[in-house]
């Protein structure tokens, strides 16, 4: 599938011919893949998207909290290291999603 961040309207393609056949007696899910056109979003799914296109890459706040954390020394700590490497292996380092 593929999505267009600029446009109205998501455009959906099959698979190829070459991709794997399905199992034996299943057939495709209705209104699946297989059978889809376009997708028109809704007003609301038209709303919040352009939402996120208007938010702000970088979360100046966040930036000015973390800033001031390190300024202050809070985060020059061998606590603050070992935290921060556990969030990372942990895959948990505070980041969006």
């Amino acid at each position: 599938m593929r999505v267009e961040p600029s446009g109205n309207s998501i455009k959906i393609t099959q698979p190829a011919p070459n991709s794997a056949p399905q199992a034996a007696g299943k057939a495709a899910p209705v209104g699946g893949p297989a059978e889809a056109g376009t997708f028109s979003p809704t007003s609301q799914l038209s709303q919040l998207l352009e939402g996120v296109r208007r938010a702000p890459d970088v979360r100046s706040d966040a930036v000015q909290a973390a800033a001031a954390r390190v300024a202050s020394g809070e985060l020059s700590t061998p606590d603050a290291a070992s935290e921060t490497a556990q969030a990372i292996l942990a895959g948990d380092a505070g980041g969006p999603g």
